[in-house]
């Protein structure tokens, strides 16, 4: 009973921070002689080696040393809080990890570009325009942005974001690539009033010169009558003219989710009766809406479930088994395992936890081990993967449903289904559960996450480090970098912001149509 409750509170464990700064030991004498940004530098590469469930799988530990060596020498010079920052983006950007980041894109003003571009397959579009701006610009194709050509982009501005893949690094540049600030930091413009963008109209190249706003208001898109975004955390509506359920699932946060965090002091006393109103209004529990749901599938023998994970960024993965639970499966699921890494951050976050494995190796394995300490959770993973909902002493409790739908799955996806939603999708993936529609997802499907947040001594540079490893089920495809759908949909921002067309729906009706 013990280990389920731990391994439940490790699943969850997403979010964490502390009132005071912790740091963690370390030899402060041994950088005595270097500048206080150098000193930072150094604490953080140790703190990513105390932490990291995997660095020098991605660094090489001697080429880790060598990196090292050199970028501390490259701030001797440094003086600028900022600039810092963004120079430490950049190092750890290379552990190809979406979760192990510096926060810094706060720093950048408020002087924004009065268009959005956007990534659809391998070419660079405007995706959105500020308010009086010609509407017809809305899907053109980008061909320079200031001095750098848009085929140019996603390498020279991709150091600047932690990602696994190049879908999330999309993602996040879309928004990065806004703030006038950014483009000016890494040299892409020159100057701030004025912003230069080539664009493709009808095949002849057009500059746009464009005053920069710290005022901008985009065009909403036009709503789509099924697929509109709407601000529920999950909601869903039955079609029974085309025999479907659509499931909207914008983020894996509910009340369960809420009274776990509050119960562990992920939440502090004084931010719960606000947070838990905010998600009772956006949603509520998870398993009563999934209860609503399926019963009204059955109820009016529905045989396809479209579950839209665009745009999800993930939160509790739990709600992902219990979602599942209401399906009916052909074999067990072979499920995500997990590998941890203990370190004196996780202790000072989840010092019982820490505790509670350490004592594990000991007991069970013979192994006296000190932190930093990898622990394979391969190692408990003897239950299936429902055992974990079925526990009735835990928060996230479920008995098995009464109405398993068994019929057809589709999942729609995008660069920005991320983190527990990009498990669901593998999940679906690797055990044949159903039919990916859409965008790659930005999550590798054997990805690191569960953030331990940190802040460094000097410069109080704020940033997060991953402590899990998640492995897919198909270990022999562990290197692959997303889920390719199964039917890739390329996205067309005229069609969708001025015309209200959904051509990942309408792709997931087709082949709904063609079963019939």
């Amino acid at each position: 009973m013990k280990t389920k409750l731990l391994i439940i509170f490790l699943l969850i464990a997403a979010i964490c921070w502390a009132e005071e700064p912790f740091y963690i030991d370390f030899d402060w004498d041994s950088v005595k002689n270097y500048n206080k940004f150098q000193q930072d530098f150094f604490y953080l590469c140790k703190l990513l080696e105390d932490s990291h469930p995997a660095l020098f799988d991605e660094i090489p530990e001697q080429q880790f040393i060598r990196k090292k060596q050199l970028f501390a020498g490259s701030l001797e010079l440094v003086v600028n809080k900022q600039i810092f920052a963004v120079m430490l983006q950049k190092f750890v950007s290379q552990l190809n990890d979406g979760h192990t980041q510096i926060y810094y894109a706060d720093g950048f003003g408020d002087l924004r570009v009065p268009v959005v571009m956007s990534w659809s397959g391998d070419d660079l579009y405007i995706s959105n325009v500020n308010q009086g701006l010609d509407l017809n610009l809305i899907g053109k194709k980008v061909l320079r942005v200031g001095k750098v050509s848009a085929d140019s982009l996603e390498k020279k501005l991709g150091p600047y974001v932690s990602a696994e893949n190049r879908y999330w690094k999309r993602y996040q540049l879309t928004n990065l690539m806004n703030m006038v600030g950014f483009l000016l930091l890494t040299d892409v413009i020159d100057q701030e009033e004025t912003i230069q963008i080539v664009v493709d109209m009808d095949g002849q190249a057009r500059l746009l010169d464009l005053e920069n706003s710290t005022e901008v208001t985009w065009l909403k898109p036009a709503e789509h009558p099924v697929t509109a975004y709407n601000s529920d955390l999950f909601s869903y509506k039955i079609l029974p003219e085309i025999i479907t359920c659509y499931f909207q699932f914008n983020e894996f946060n509910d009340l369960q989710t809420v009274r776990m965090y509050h119960k562990s002091s992920i939440i502090p006393d004084n931010e719960f009766d606000d947070y838990h109103r905010d998600i009772e209004e956006r949603g509520g529990d998870f398993r009563i809406f999934l209860e609503r749901m399926f019963s009204d599938i059955y109820q009016q023998k529905i045989d396809n479930l479209v579950i839209d994970l665009r745009n999800n960024g993930g939160g509790n993965s739990i709600l992902a088994n219990q979602f599942y639970d209401h399906i009916k499966l052909e074999k067990p699921i072979s499920p995500i395992t997990t590998g941890i890494k203990l370190s004196q951050l996780m202790q000072h976050y989840y010092a019982d936890i820490v505790d509670y494995y350490l004592k594990r190796l000991q007991e069970d394995f013979g192994v006296e081990a000190k932190l930093p300490y990898y622990y394979d959770l391969d190692l408990d993973m003897k239950e299936d993967y429902f055992s974990i909902i079925r526990n009735r002493d835990s928060g996230f409790y479920l008995p098995v449903s009464n109405h398993k739908f068994d019929g057809k799955l589709y999942f729609l996806t995008d660069y920005g289904t991320f983190s527990s939603a990009g498990d669901m999708v593998t999940i679906a993936y690797d055990n044949d559960l159903g039919i990916v529609i859409g965008e790659p997802m930005g999550q590798k499907p054997t990805s690191y996450g569960d953030i331990l947040y940190f802040s460094l001594p000097n410069s109080g540079i704020d940033g997060s480090v991953s402590h899990k490893v998640f492995k897919r089920p198909h270990r022999s495809l562990s290197r692959e970098k997303t889920i390719y759908p199964d039917v890739p949909v390329k996205v067309d921002f005229y069609d969708k912001y001025l015309r209200g067309i959904d051509s990942a729906w309408d792709a997931a009706i087709k082949l709904i149509n063609n079963d019939k």
